[in-house]
């Protein structure tokens, strides 16, 4: 069994040197062999040099492109990696390169998927979870985002839509990714994330949760997310999803 990182980042130099430190050494008692994959999306601070330069055990492979494509997009190059070199019960893990998200999750996350669950999620919203110094805009988006979401996808127990911290059996991601021709569904935007966690989450027979506290304390550089464009992208996943789940749905009329 093998256990991937996709980390996908953009001007992230001042974050992914001491996120990749921490990476390993929350993995050394893990046992797996592991690969970091770092897909760098047009940075232009130098992010995948100091990559390169940090000091980790772990192997680590960087995708590079010559422009900001988008987080979907970069998700979706990191992901096909993964169905390229992995195995249906390996482990696939996505994180936020800013160094927000806490890294010693990933054992009990990789127990929960070895002991038979499909997806875990590291939420926000569970007891025990939270945020710290975040935006109170991105605060309010993030749970905005978890009502909506709980709502259109009435039955699948996830409290966290939004968060970019989860684990994934890479059968499923193969599914979900075979469904779109190797790419991301719902676009570029940040809304393809939750929009892959509900197609993943349809094709689960188990969903766990662990709680997290996201600590915006750590982060250094500005946000890359614009809110009005991701509030739209959300809401068009959430309109698709309560679809899809509707007597429309079940008609063919997506």
């Amino acid at each position: 069994m093998k256990l991937f990182v996709v980390l996908p980042a953009y001007d992230e130099r001042g974050n992914i040197g001491r996120l990749l430190g921490r990476i390993d050494t929350a993995l050394r008692p893990v046992g797996l062999a592991s690969r970091i994959v770092l897909v760098d999306d047009g940075s232009t601070d130098g992010t995948s040099d100091a990559a390169r330069q940090a000091e980790v055990s772990i192997p680590l492979h960087v995708i590079r492109f010559a422009r900001n494509e988008g987080v979907g997009e970069a998700l979706a190059a990191g992901l096909r990696y993964v169905c390229a070199h992995g195995r249906d019960d390996d482990l696939c893990f996505t994180m936020d390169a800013d160094d927000t998200h806490d890294p010693s999750l990933l054992g009990p996350m990789s127990e929960l998927l070895r002991k038979g669950a499909d997806i875990v999620v590291a939420s926000r919203f569970l007891p025990g979870g939270g945020m710290s110094g975040c935006p109170p805009g991105r605060a309010l988006l993030s749970r905005g985002v978890a009502s909506l979401m709980s709502r259109a996808c009435p039955g699948v127990g996830i409290t966290d839509f939004s968060t970019f911290y989860r684990g994934y059996r890479v059968g499923i991601v193969r599914q979900v990714m075979r469904r779109h021709g190797d790419r991301i569904p719902a676009g570029r935007g940040f809304e393809s994330y939750a929009r892959f966690l509900v197609e993943a989450a349809s094709l689960a027979d188990r969903i766990e949760e662990v709680p997290a506290r996201l600590d915006y304390r750590r982060k250094r550089g500005a946000s890359k997310m614009r809110l009005a464009g991701t509030i739209v992208g959300y809401l068009r996943v959430a309109a698709g999803a309560w679809i899809r789940s509707s007597p429309f749905g079940r008609l063919g009329l997506r």
